[in-house]
């Protein structure tokens, strides 16, 4: 009999807890029916169509998406705030731009209930991000100029004599330098670059041109990002990356809610779409990788349970400029 109750107590409670979060659904729904927009700032590129598809499912509210790049957008919103005009809703920035926002007052927490379906390290505690995609910062390589069994195993392998002056790198990837020093400390993680720039490390702007150089034989390896390399595989390109290293320094793409959105409601609702299995599937599609640990992977490779990945919060913020210095330093790096 106690186990009878307790299973119907259970379950009443079960019920009640989903007829709630139904009504909390309606609520918002109705919420942002009546405000009937809701406007989107971006650093992503697939906002655009993700927009596309929110105003498919709710097309009473429409979706105004401001796209800039990641520094820009954020001279934008401090700006604007100067000036007492707050003229977001939703906000999607970089790792640690965010950062930049919540310590200004510009971000309130929202509980969306799609935050279930995301693991520690990609969404804060207090509610105020969560993220959308992943950018996994991993060392590329031609399958013709190098094999699967020649390649970089791990870190050390990069310091091997056959890889000098064979390695492409962006000079604004000092977020290497700062995820390795989350993992190994101060001193191991200097002594490391410094031995790295005896390697005539070959400096090209934008991961996704180094993604290309690679593709066309200029040099063999660099640090590129997996889902990019996941989609050129796919188009038949000579090219795979590699999944052993430890670790696996990643970026996400958080979202969240402005601290003074003029439409709330149509704001919260276009943050679950986004975190919905939906929206990731969507994203996915794109060939993004998707932050919700609740989905199948882009590719059996970028299984997150098989990398050693290390997220990088927005709450190390603060140290962004000191990785900057000390990465350009040591590489010599002007500018």
């Amino acid at each position: 009999m106690k186990h009878l109750i307790a299973t119907v107590c259970f379950a009443a409670t079960v019920g009640f807890g989903a007829a709630m979060l139904g009504a909390q659904d309606a609520n918002i729904i109705s919420a942002a029916k009546r405000e009937g927009r809701v406007v989107w700032y971006s650093v992503a590129g697939e906002s655009q169509q993700l927009a596309r598809e929110f105003e498919k499912k709710y097309p009473f509210v429409k979706v105004e998406v401001v796209r800039s790049t990641v520094y820009p957008l954020l001279t934008r919103i401090l700006n604007e705030a100067r000036a007492g005009n707050y003229l977001f809703d939703v906000v999607r920035q970089s790792t640690f731009t965010i950062g930049v926002l919540i310590e200004k007052g510009l971000m309130q927490p929202y509980e969306s209930p799609e935050r279930k379906g995301y693991s520690a390290g990609w969404k804060d505690k207090q509610g105020y991000w969560t993220s959308t995609d992943d950018n996994y910062f991993v060392v590329g390589y031609n399958t013709k100029l190098v094999s699967e069994r020649e390649a970089p195993k791990g870190w050390e392998d990069l310091l091997l004599p056959k890889w000098r002056g064979q390695i492409g790198l962006d000079p604004d990837n000092h977020l290497l330098f700062g995820g390795l020093e989350q993992s190994w400390g101060r001193d191991k993680t200097v002594a490391y670059f410094r031995n790295l720039a005896q390697q005539q490390i070959q400096f090209r702007k934008g991961n996704t041109l180094i993604a290309q150089l690679i593709v066309a034989g200029e040099y063999p390896l660099g640090f590129v990002y997996g889902h990019r390399v996941e989609l050129l595989k796919s188009q038949g390109a000579p090219m795979d990356w590699v999944s052993t290293m430890n670790p696996i320094i990643t970026t996400g793409g958080p979202l969240g809610l402005a601290a003074k959105a003029t439409h709330p409601n149509a704001g919260k609702l276009l943050i679950d779409f986004v975190l919905s299995k939906e929206g990731q599937s969507q994203l996915r599609g794109f060939y993004r990788i998707p932050s919700r640990a609740d989905l199948d992977p882009l590719s059996a490779k970028l299984d997150p349970r098989r990398l050693k990945l290390l997220p990088m919060s927005p709450d190390l913020a603060a140290r962004e400029e000191d990785w900057k210095k000390q990465f350009r330093a040591i590489f010599g790096i002007q500018g």
